[in-house]
């Protein structure tokens, strides 16, 4: 064992009265976390299982410093599965705390959802995880005012990560594939989705000019500027349906998808999600603030990438399947259906400037 993890484990085992806010400036933590920013990343997953290990043995505030540690270790690794679930766990411990009146000490959820949210930004397959936790909205909900990091936790169990999304012209039967990343809600969809129908414009046989998008409104909803755009809204260049508007006929125009919905509760053709889409003669468009696509971290950067325009033999495929009464259009009992919420800018400051301000 390295002797820094060595020096800490014996640290994390030692009887405390003191909370982690306190216990994290501790030498044999600050030690750690300078060894740790110069660990190669062959050593990285070592460390990052070792850590794991550490946290049920630990009393509550240690643990949580321990949690944290994970955290710093991850965003400087990229490593995000090899702890998730000892610092899932160990959130599990905090809420079993809490539900039986005992308040954990000051810091451990603020430093615990830190460390949760660096290996939720960077793996789908951990944002699964915690999206099977169908009753942690409410949890989250009932006690919001416990702290104030409960709320970014809520806005990861919104976000859609999808492999495959259909988006359908039926009038023109043509269509994209595209990959869905992070994305907050329908809205934050439209926004990254939009400039990417247009690139494509003359493929998917759309015949109106579109007038140049603001980049900077892109970038801010990809998480890759935190300066949020001059102007605070952004409008639907088409008209966005579900896939229950299709009925083999003209689409039924009431049938909207939804803005503040996940994407990920858009009905579904065959386990994928389906889009549709129609050209706009002018008149009024719908129209959403920009807060929808804010990010949550540094590390939740959402993406809509192109898989492929589609054979128009697979969208005659698709659209004769979306017939009524040829597939069933809900949601896959498999995926939990999750009350939405709008997620807000979060800080994209270094660790050591969040914990420092709160």
């Amino acid at each position: 064992m390295f002797s820094e993890l060595a020096s800490l484990r014996i640290w994390c085992l030692l009887p405390t009265v003191l909370s982690p806010a306190d216990l994290v400036q501790e030498p044999e933590v600050q030690d750690f976390m300078d060894w740790t920013s110069e660990l190669s990343a062959e050593d990285a997953p070592e460390v990052l299982l070792a850590l794991a290990r550490m946290l049920p043995e630990a009393e509550v505030a240690p643990a949580s410093v321990l949690a944290l540690c994970c955290g710093a270790l991850v965003e400087q690794s990229g490593q995000a599965t090899l702890a998730f679930p000892a610092l899932l766990t160990h959130f599990q411990r905090l809420q079993e705390l809490l539900n039986t009146g005992v308040t954990p000490p000051a810091g451990a959820f603020r430093f615990t959802i830190m460390a949760l949210m660096a290996m939720l930004c960077r793996s789908a397959a951990n944002r699964r995880e915690l999206q099977q936790l169908t009753d942690l909205v409410e949890w989250l909900n009932v006690h919001e005012d416990v702290s104030d990091h409960f709320y970014y936790l809520a806005g990861m169990l919104q976000v859609s990560d999808e492999e495959s999304l259909y988006v359908l012209f039926p009038e023109q039967g043509t269509g994209l594939e595209v990959k869905v990343s992070q994305v907050n809600n329908v809205f934050h969809l439209f926004t990254l989705l939009q400039p990417l129908v247009v690139q494509h414009q003359a493929e998917l046989g759309l015949r109106r000019m579109y007038s140049a998008l603001d980049p900077h409104l892109l970038r801010y909803a990809q998480g890759l500027t935190a300066e949020p755009p001059e102007k605070d809204v952004d409008a639907a260049l088409f008209n966005w349906l579900n896939a229950a508007a299709y009925q083999g006929g003209p689409l039924d125009k009431l049938q909207m998808a939804w803005g503040d919905l996940p994407v990920r509760d858009l009905p579904r053709l065959q386990g994928r999600v389906v889009l549709l889409g129609t050209e706009l003669p002018g008149g009024p468009r719908r129209s959403w603030e920009v807060g929808f696509c804010a990010v949550l971290h540094g590390a939740h950067l959402p993406q809509v990438q192109l898989r492929q325009v589609l054979p128009p033999e697979t969208v005659r495929q698709a659209l004769q399947a979306l017939h009524p009464g040829s597939v069933n259009l809900g949601t896959p009992e498999d995926e939990a259906i999750l009350p939405s919420t709008t997620p807000s800018t979060a800080s994209r400051r270094s660790w050591w400037q969040r914990l420092i301000g709160g």
